[in-house]
Order: structure tokens, then sequence, then C-alpha cells
């Protein structure tokens, strides 16, 4: 989706490849990246999502997790698919969540990680989880949109 923000990275997953392969692969690929070992990734469990496409009905789980960056690293596409990385408060985030600024995929994982985060601590950054969960509802009513 040219022109919107999307998540850091982002794969397919086909039959018979592990969750873990598929991670370290789209890390590498999109960001230059490498998981270090003790780094802080926190699976955060799956998004579904549904749409129309050209070539019929696509049905996908966005499997989503956190990762806290070292100091030193520093994303870097490597598969030429990505203009550029922004590092966002969660303010910003939300802000282009509710904008409608991120691709349908990221604007739902995103909102997931989001809210994730919020319930845990109770509000980030002056952020509520009711304010995420308008968030996220919004953009699955943009999926369902999409959709049609």
């Amino acid at each position: 989706d040219p022109g919107l923000l999307d998540s850091l990275s982002a794969g397919g997953m086909t039959a018979g490849q592990g969750l873990w392969a598929v991670l370290q692969r789209e890390l590498w690929e999109e960001a230059g990246l490498s998981l270090i070992q003790g780094q802080a990734l926190q699976w955060l469990g799956g998004v579904d999502s549904c749409r129309s496409v050209p070539e019929g009905w696509q049905h996908e789980t966005l499997w989503t997790f956190n990762l806290a960056l070292t100091e030193e690293q520093r994303p870097r596409n490597q598969d030429g698919e990505v203009a550029e990385f922004l590092c966002l408060t969660p303010r910003q985030v939300l802000q282009h969540l509710q904008a409608g600024d991120y691709t349908v995929d990221a604007a739902l994982a995103l909102a997931q990680a989001d809210w994730h985060i919020v319930s845990v601590r109770g509000r980030v950054d002056g952020i509520t989880a009711d304010t995420l969960e308008a968030a996220l509802k919004a953009a699955r009513n943009r999926a369902r949109e999409l959709a049609r």
C-alpha cells in the first residue's frame, strides 16, 4: 500500500514454516535486524484480517509482537520494500491510527499491540485502553469497508 505507514516488519507464513523462522527472516529482510539473545520480544497474540482482494477473498491471522530495540540497533531496509523508518511516540501512533495513515494490517496489529501495553500499564503517554479500543474498532471497520 504505497504512501501508507506500515509495521517495522511483516511477511507471509506458508504451510510448514514456523513462526520463529518467519519472524527472524522478515526482521532481516525488511529492517536489517537480527534478534539478540535476551532482547525484549513480547508475543501479543493474533488479530484476524479478512478482506476482498483482486484474487478473491483474503483471510489471515496477523501474529503480533512488540520488540524493544537496543540503542545500537537501527533499522535499515534490505529488500527495497521500505521507504523510511520512523520512531513515533505512543501519542503519534494513535494520531496516525485515527487518521487512517496505516495499512489495514498495520493498523490492526499496532492497535492490538498498543492496547495490550496500555491495558497492562493503565495508561501510556496519556492514552487509555478505551481510546485504543476505539482506534482498534475503527481499524476493523476500515478493513470491513475495504472488503466490500
